[in-house]
């Protein structure tokens, strides 16, 4: 067990045990939201030079491999806005949630949902858009969502009917 990240990375075998442990996770997590197996690469080992530079940053709220899977998610999000990568796969796959492509036939009404999701998720601070994305990507529970993030449920709940509020009113603009 795992008592804290401050015992645990006193000593570089110990670093060297966290990262055999979890590697798999954060870089499994990394790849699904970079679609990139050198992007993922960087931000995987970003997250473990983060957790050895500050492990202060771990307060124990959670487990480490909960802590570490946040962390990539935030990693990885702040990489995509920063380099501003074209691949939007995920935030395709947030459109496809909210608009049921399935029963879509319409070609530019999908290209205007994943133009909305794009925007939606570039009007939104950080946090709000891991909770969407893990929301309807991942297809976390709210309750799941809200230990990930330390949030509680209400309020990832309400985070949730922001990100639609805004849908609904960048959809109210666009068809204006």
């Amino acid at each position: 067990m795992i008592l804290s990240a401050l015992t645990m990375i006193g000593a570089a075998s110990d670093i060297e045990s966290i990262y055999t442990k979890y590697s798999y996770v954060v870089f499994r997590r990394c790849r699904k939201l970079l679609k990139s197996e050198a992007e993922a690469l960087d931000a995987g080992q970003e997250v473990f030079l983060a957790l050895l530079e500050r492990p202060e940053a771990f307060e124990g709220k959670s487990s480490l491999s909960t802590y570490l899977y946040s962390m990539a998610t935030f990693i990885c999000l702040r990489r995509r806005k920063k380099q501003a990568i074209r691949d939007k796969s995920w935030e395709e796959q947030v459109a496809y949630t909210m608009t049921n492509q399935k029963s879509q036939k319409n070609a530019d009404e999908v290209l205007n949902a994943k133009r909305l999701v794009q925007a939606i998720l570039g009007e939104t601070d950080e946090k709000t858009s891991t909770i969407a994305l893990y929301y309807y990507v991942d297809g976390f529970s709210q309750k799941e969502i809200a230990s990930l993030v330390g949030l509680s449920r209400i309020s990832v709940n309400k985070r949730l009917k922001k990100f639609l509020g805004s849908a609904r009113q960048m959809l109210e603009v666009g068809a204006a």
